[in-house]
């Protein structure tokens, strides 16, 4: 292989990796007897990890000292990429930090490989995004929208064609079946790059010699696989290594095997990916104490792994910049959007236009109108004050905007279609940093617990929250505001974000959280038809004036004790069937 080419003229070409990771166990002597095996193998290239011991552990990590025992210093590694270069092997390097970017640039190598640890590591990206060679991005137990994140952030890679993107995990050895290939596929259609695999298997596994042939049939153009002199002596990694003449076989193989056709599958993340990443991903954590009333600074930051109980790390720009609230956070503490001053808008989506129920937000209902007893209903949350009216910009709608602001409540309003476009509008108008979007019909949906969905919300640090087991019309749900911009950005079809839900409700796609109820998901307590209308009205007649503050569990416990009022809409089909309705993100880049 030619070590000039950029990898963007890689189509139907194989770059064939020797891992080496830590395997020398910090000798230089078995680095260099790793280097002239790898060459004499076939390899294009060798692969070492470079690290500063801060950049990957913690003192309190159980294997502190290990890493610190095969820490080379920066005259043996530059000595080694010379080595490994004289002989005909093209240099990768693992990164961890800055230091070890650094440390990259002087050893002159061929490419640095960036970890799926640290895919939400803002300040390395955006180093690593000036670096002026070819870039592996690990992928492995990422949500999509992290990796698209990270593309976003390495831009100038992803643009001259220098970005690969890799899958691939560790578990010493991992599974046959964590390795799914069918994902190379959709990792390249669905980002428009180069994709590669490490696999892990087992090295004594006979299929180990046969699943990179297949990664490359399914169109992987790197192939990066660990090295070791024999497994029998186990050094670190050995169990996922192939032994010399074992890794010679593998490439003679790659070179001889003609790519296959395969069909382009669905992203899905296996089991193991899912656990991996809950002990790798490295966390936005507090670098130092930080007190009630601090305002965070970029040195206050630092990622690392980190035990939480959060899904996802903090973003990084919602928390830099904002003031501490609570208790504060101790150092090493890895850090949640519930940490800092934050802005949640309750947003409510509604406008006059039914073709099923005309003029339904104006049903005479509990006194007043429908939408206004919903207004009600909302200053019972603790986010009441930033209860805000989306609704379009046709002239129709002009009774609502006057019923809004008779209530209190700022309206905002834009085009008819693009729901998502409206909710972008109040978020820039009075700067939410979380979004819980309400619809007209939802009358009764529960302030209670609207609060306890943004408050998990915010304190697992995921993208989007949901309910699970509420009736129809009582369900919450909760966006971060920077992840429904990315939705506006991606959206192939902008005006069907009135469905906004099928477009983000993809644990594989972005981070999620699922708030359980037992009860029935059947009953409808939504207002679209005549018939919801009637169950609504029974449901006034009933509860009275205590309506306006009675709680989902006391609203389901009723329908289900008298059947015979839930019969009444039990049959509304939805005016729209998922598979109708294109909800699909595009993540190629640029658009």
């Amino acid at each position: 292989m030619n070590m000039g080419l950029e990898l963007d003229s890689l189509d139907g070409k194989l770059h064939v990796i020797a891992e080496i990771a830590c395997g020398h166990e910090g000798r230089v002597d078995r680095v260099q007897a790793l280097t002239a095996v790898a060459a004499k193998a076939g390899a294009d290239a060798i692969k070492f990890q470079i690290y500063r011991l801060d950049e990957l552990v913690g003192p309190k990590h159980p294997e502190y000292d290990l890493f610190r025992q095969w820490e080379l210093n920066d005259a043996d590694w530059i000595a080694l990429a010379a080595n490994a270069r004289a002989a005909g092997l093209a240099v990768w390097v693992d990164v961890f930090g800055e230091a070890s970017l650094a440390l990259a640039q002087q050893m002159h190598v061929f490419g640095i490989k960036l970890q799926s640890s640290d895919l939400n590591n803002v300040p390395l990206l955006r180093r690593a995004a000036t670096w002026s060679g070819n870039i592996l991005l690990g992928t492995s137990g990422s949500h999509l929208m992290e990796i698209h994140r990270a593309v976003q952030l390495l831009g100038d890679a992803r643009r001259k064609g220098r970005l690969v993107l890799m899958p691939g995990i560790q578990t010493f050895p991992t599974r046959l079946e964590s390795n799914n290939l069918r994902i190379l596929a959709d990792l390249r259609n669905r980002f428009g790059l180069p994709v590669g695999c490490a696999d892990h298997l087992d090295g004594s596994d006979p299929f180990a010699l046969v699943l990179p042939v297949l990664a490359a049939a399914d169109g992987a153009n790197i192939i990066e696989k660990h090295l070791t002199m024999a497994r029998a002596e186990k050094w670190v990694d050995f169990e996922s290594a192939l032994e010399p003449t074992e890794f010679g076989a593998l490439t003679e193989s790659l070179r001889t095997q003609r790519r296959l056709a395969t069909v382009p599958l669905t992203y899905t993340r296996t089991t193991d990916e899912i656990k991996y990443r809950t002990y790798v991903k490295k966390k936005l954590v507090a670098a130092i104490d930080l007190p009630q009333g601090w305002l965070v600074g970029e040195s206050d930051l630092v990622y690392t792994r980190a035990a939480t109980e959060a899904k996802a790390s903090a973003r990084y720009e919602s928390i830099r910049g904002r003031r501490v609230v609570g208790t504060g956070c101790k150092a090493g503490e890895a850090l949640t959007h519930a940490d800092v001053e934050q802005k949640v808008g309750l947003l409510l989506i509604a406008r006059t236009g039914s073709r099923r129920l005309p003029r339904k937000a104006l049903r005479p209902f509990a006194g007043g109108y429908a939408i206004e007893f919903l207004m009600r209903r909302m200053a019972l949350s603790c986010h009441a004050a930033n209860l805000t009216l989306c609704t379009t910009s046709l002239p129709e709608d002009d009774e609502l905007e006057q019923i809004a602001r008779a209530n209190g409540v700022p309206c905002v309003r834009g085009d008819v279609d693009d729901v998502l476009r409206r909710l972008l509008t109040a978020v820039d108008r009075f700067g939410f940093d979380h979004v819980a979007r309400l619809t007209g019909d939802d009358l009764l949906k529960d302030p209670f617990e609207l609060d306890r969905a943004i408050d998990e919300h915010r304190r697992l640090n995921v993208d989007y929250t949901r309910m699970s087991g509420m009736p129809n019309g009582l369900e919450a749900e909760v966006f971060s505001a920077p992840f429904l911009r990315e939705i506006a950005e991606l959206a192939e079809a902008p005006g069907n974000t009135e469905y906004l839900s099928w477009f983000v409700d993809d644990a594989d796609v972005n981070s999620i959280h699922t708030i359980v109820y037992p009860f029935d998901e059947r009953l409808r307590v939504t207002l679209d038809t005549a018939e919801d209308y009637a169950v609504l009205q029974a449901l006034e007649r009933h509860f009275g004036a205590k309506l306006v503050s009675v709680s989902a569990a006391d609203i389901t416990e009723f329908l289900q004790s008298h059947p015979e009022i839930g019969a009444e809409n039990a049959t509304v089909k939805p005016k729209l069937l998922r598979q109708d309705c294109l909800t699909r993100l595009d993540f190629r880049c640029p658009r």
